[in-house]
C-alpha cells in the first residue's frame, strides 16, 4: 500500500512538470505571435489551436491533481503544484489583452469606472456622483504607489481578483468543512472562470461578490472559535463596511446570507440537532447574526439612498411589484432569440457556450440539494450543520435568482442573476460531493468512478468557461476590445467638435464611456456630446433616402463611427445578419459622394463624418 502512495505521488508529480511545461509553450507561443494592429473580431483566434490545447491541458491537470488530493488517503503537498498550475493558466488567459497590445478591456461599464479613478487621481478625492468607491480607491491607489498605468489596473484587477475569489473561497471551505479534502475540492469548483465576461470587466457587482467568502471565513471564525473572538469580530466589521461601500446589491445579498444563516439555525436546532452538534469547530452558526446585519443595512441605507440614481433604481422596481411597469428579465432575453429566428441547433449552441459552464455547476449544485434534502428525509438524519447550513443558502439564492429572473431588478444580465446561487452552489458542491464520495461510497471502483466523473465535470465547466470569458462570435457578442485608435480619436473629437451640433451614433453609451474614461466624470474639463436620441439607422438610411439628409431630417450633425460598428454583423450567424445594423462597402461607396456629407476624420478604427443639413 505503501509503495502504492509513492507510486501515485510520483505520478502527480510527473503530471505537474508536464502541465508546467505545457504553460511554458503557452507563454512561447504568445511571445511568437504579433500584436494586434487594429480592432480584433475574436481574440480566440488570435492564437493557434494547439495553444488552446496546451492551455486547456495545464488547467486539466491542474483540476485533476487537486481532485486526486481531495480524495487521496495520505495527503501531501501536491495540491500547491495544482493550485499553482490552475492560476498561473488562469492568469495567462486573463492577460491576453495585455499580450495583444490592447488599450485596455472592456468597453462597457468598464471605462466609467476608470473615469471614476481617474476623478481621483485629478482631484484627491471621490467624486459626488461616485456611489460605490471602494475598486476606484483601490484602483487609485495601485496607480500612484505601483506606478502602474490607468489602463493596466482593468488587467491588473481581472488577474487579482480572480485569485482571490480562489482563495477566499479556499479559507471558507477550510473554515466550514470537517476534512482537508473538502476544501481542495472546493478550490476545484471555485478555479474555472465561471462568471463568465465579468472576470474581464471592471463590474464592483461581481468584484464585491468575490470578497463574499472572505467575509463569510471570519464570520465562521467568530462563531466557532471562542480564541480570537475580538479580532475576528474587527475584522468581520471591516470587511461588512468595505462591502457595502463596493456595491448596493452585493450589500443586499450579504444582509440576506446573514438572515439566513439564522434561519438555518432555527432549524437545524429545532429538527435536526442532535445536542453535540452545536459545539465545536464544525458546529452549527447563526446564532449571532443581527448585529452585522443592522450596521450593514443602517450604513446601506444612510449612504445609497442619498442619491437620486439609486432611488430611482427602487422606484422603477417598485413601479413593477405594484404596476408592473418594466419589462422581466427573462423577457427581455427572449425576445431578441425570438427576432433572431435562430434554429433549436443555434440556440442550443449558443446557450452551451455562453452558459454551459454555469449550467453544469448549477445542476450539481441541484444534486447535491437533492441528496441533503433525501438525507434529511430519510431516518438517518445525521447531517453536518454546515452541510445543511449551506443547503438552505443556497435554496435561498436558487429562490432570489429566480424572482430577479421572472420579475424586473434594474439587472439585466443572467450572469449577474446567477451570481449568489453560482457562489453558495460553489461551497455546496465542494462539502457535499465529497461527503458523498469520501463516506456512502463504500466500493473503491465506485469511489473510482464517482472521483473520475466530479474531475471530469469540473474541467468540462473550465474548458467552457474559457470560451465564454470574451465576446466573440461563439457568444454572438461584440468583442469588447479598446483599441488605441479608439482612445485617440475620441479624444480629439471631444476637444474638437462644435457645441451647437448633435452627435448621431450607433450606441449613444459608447461615446460617453469613452467621455468618462479620457476626461474623468465630476473633473471633467470638457463639455459632452450632444446625443441625438435617433439611433444612426442601418445603411445610413439609403434604404429608403436619396441622401443621409433626408433620413436625419436635414438637420446638422456629427456621424461617428467605431470599428466594431463596421464588422458587427461579423458576429452573428449568416442568417442572422441581414436582421443587424450595418453598414455594407456600398453604403460608404454613396457615402463618399453625398453631398450632404463630408469625412473630417479618420485614423483606421474611429471616423467622424460631418453631416450637413441644409
Amino acid at each position: 500500500m505503501q509503495r502504492k502512495d509513492i507510486l501515485i505521488d510520483r505520478t502527480t508529480k510527473i503530471i505537474s512538470i508536464i502541465c508546467f511545461a505545457f504553460i511554458l509553450i503557452a507563454l512561447f507561443v504568445i511571445a511568437k505571435s504579433p500584436p494586434a494592429s487594429g480592432y480584433e473580431i475574436s481574440i480566440y483566434d488570435a492564437y493557434p489551436w494547439y495553444f488552446w490545447f496546451f492551455l486547456v491541458a495545464s488547467i486539466a491537470g491542474g483540476i485533476g491533481i487537486l481532485v486526486h488530493q481531495a480524495f487521496a488517503k495520505e495527503k501531501s503537498n501536491c495540491w500547491v503544484a495544482g493550485l499553482s498550475i490552475i492560476i498561473i493558466a488562469n492568469t495567462i488567459f486573463l492577460l491576453l489583452p495585455e499580450f495583444r497590445g490592447y488599450a485596455f478591456y472592456g468597453r462597457g461599464d468598464t471605462p466609467t469606472h476608470l473615469g471614476h479613478i481617474r476623478d481621483i487621481l485629478n482631484t484627491g478625492h471621490v467624486g459626488e456622483s461616485n456611489f460605490y468607491p471602494i475598486e476606484h480607491l483601490l484602483g487609485a491607489s495601485l496607480v500612484r504607489v505601483a506606478g502602474v498605468s490607468l489602463e493596466n489596473i482593468t488587467s491588473l484587477f481581472f488577474v487579482l481578483f480572480s485569485g482571490i475569489y480562489i482563495a477566499n473561497m479556499y479559507l471558507l471551505a477550510k473554515s466550514a468543512g470537517k476534512h482537508s479534502g473538502q476544501a481542495l475540492l472546493t478550490i476545484a469548483f471555485a478555479s474555472p472562470l465561471i462568471y463568465s465576461f465579468f472576470h474581464v470587466n471592471i463590474h464592483p457587482n461581481i468584484l464585491s461578490l468575490f470578497m463574499v467568502p472572505c467575509l463569510l471565513y471570519f464570520y465562521h471564525k467568530r462563531e466557532l472559535h471562542s480564541s480570537n473572538r475580538l479580532e475576528n469580530t474587527i475584522v468581520l466589521l471591516l470587511l461588512a463596511f468595505l462591502i457595502t461601500f463596493f456595491h448596493p446589491v452585493t450589500t443586499l445579498f450579504v444582509i440576506i446570507i446573514f438572515f439566513t444563516f439564522g434561519l438555518a439555525y432555527v432549524l437545524y436546532s429545532r429538527f435536526l440537532s442532535h445536542g453535540s452538534s452545536e459545539h465545536g469547530q464544525y458546529g452549527i452558526i447563526g446564532k449571532n447574526f443581527f448585529g452585522v446585519s443592522l450596521i450593514m443595512f443602517i450604513t446601506f441605507f444612510i449612504w445609497y439612498f442619498s442619491y437620486v440614481s439609486i432611488c430611482q433604481s427602487f422606484k422603477r422596481v417598485a413601479d413593477w411589484l405594484l404596476y408592473q411597469i418594466g419589462k422581466p428579465l427573462v423577457m427581455a432575453q427572449l425576445e431578441p432569440l425570438a427576432e433572431a429566428e435562430l434554429t433549436p441547433f443555434q440556440t442550443f449552441e449558443l446557450f452551451v457556450n455562453r452558459y454551459g459552464a454555469v449550467f453544469l455547476l448549477l445542476f450539481v449544485s441541484s444534486i447535491s440539494l437533492i441528496y441533503v434534502l433525501k438525507r434529511i428525509l430519510s431516518k438517518n438524519r445525521d447531517l453536518e450543520p454546515v452541510t445543511f447550513t449551506y443547503s438552505v443558502q443556497f435554496l435561498m439564492a436558487l429562490f432570489i435568482g429566480t424572482i430577479m429572473l421572472f420579475g424586473y431588478f434594474v439587472e439585466y444580465n443572467l450572469i449577474r442573476v446567477a451570481r449568489l446561487p453560482l457562489l453558495m452552489g460553489t461551497i455546496l458542491s465542494g462539502l457535499v460531493i465529497y461527503d458523498f464520495i469520501a463516506s456512502y461510497v463504500k466500493n473503491n471502483p465506485k469511489k473510482l468512478i464517482f472521483t473520475a466523473v466530479t474531475g471530469i465535470v469540473i474541467i468540462a465547466m473550465a474548458a467552457l468557461s474559457l470560451g465564454s470569458v470574451y465576446n466573440s462570435p461563439r457568444t454572438c457578442k461584440l468583442n469588447s476590445q479598446v483599441t488605441w485608435m479608439d482612445v485617440v480619436g475620441t479624444k480629439w473629437f471631444e476637444r474638437s467638435k462644435s457645441l451647437d451640433i448633435p452627435v448621431i451614433v450607433n450606441s449613444a453609451q459608447s461615446l460617453h464611456r469613452f467621455e468618462d474614461y479620457n476626461f474623468g466624470i465630476d473633473s471633467s474639463p470638457i463639455t459632452r456630446a450632444r446625443i441625438d436620441r435617433k439611433r444612426l439607422p442601418s445603411h445610413f438610411g439609403y434604404a429608403g433616402n436619396n441622401t443621409i439628409a433626408e433620413a436625419l431630417d436635414f438637420r446638422d450633425r456629427y456621424m461617428v463611427l467605431f470599428k466594431l460598428d463596421k464588422v458587427a454583423p461579423l458576429f452573428f450567424p449568416e442568417n442572422v445578419r441581414p436582421k443587424v445594423y450595418q453598414w455594407t462597402t456600398e453604403d460608404f461607396k454613396r457615402l463618399r459622394i453625398d453631398s450632404y456629407t463630408a469625412q473630417i476624420y479618420d485614423n483606421g478604427g474611429f471616423e467622424v463624418w460631418r453631416v450637413y443639413g441644409k
